[in-house]
């Protein structure tokens, strides 16, 4: 038995050393682009993000007055979506995309002074563990998709 082994492999080492090399350099080449795949997610990410934050600032100046948060909240949710390709939505969910929307908005009312840090921290908190904050936001659970 290890006759037949030791036969095989002498002659069919240049076979066995291409296979493996050919293994070696697919894994090589996976592992590259996966670390590629990662982060063009994440800069797809940070530009969907920093687009949150203009169209945050744009409907806080356009819809002006109290009580309508969900009103503008579902205004940049739609701005959003439409700007976004339908491709890149792979990378994010709807509730992912809502998180950042009321980040967003706690932000934007720490800097204008409406809440104070202590505040900001517990909107975060709660925003984080999927329940109402204290600057009256609410994310969603529904999941869009997800490749």
């Amino acid at each position: 038995m290890v006759e037949a082994i030791v036969n095989y492999v002498q002659t069919n080492l240049v076979s066995l050393g291409v296979g493996t090399g050919a293994i070696a350099i697919i894994l090589v080449l996976l592992k590259q682009g996966l670390g590629l795949a990662i982060t063009y997610e994440e800069n797809i990410v940070a530009i969907v993000k920093a687009k949150i934050f203009e169209l945050v600032n744009e409907v806080e100046k356009s819809i002006e007055g109290s009580g309508l948060g969900e009103l503008k909240k579902s205004t940049v949710f739609t701005q959003i979506m439409s700007y976004v390709p339908s491709i890149f939505k792979l990378f994010f969910t709807e509730s992912e995309i809502n998180k950042w929307i009321d980040e967003n908005v706690i932000s934007m009312k720490l800097m204008v002074g409406s809440i104070t840090q202590t505040e900001a921290d517990a909107s975060v908190n709660a925003l984080n563990s999927g329940s109402k904050t204290s600057t009256g936001t609410v994310t969603t659970e529904k999941t869009v998709r997800k490749a």
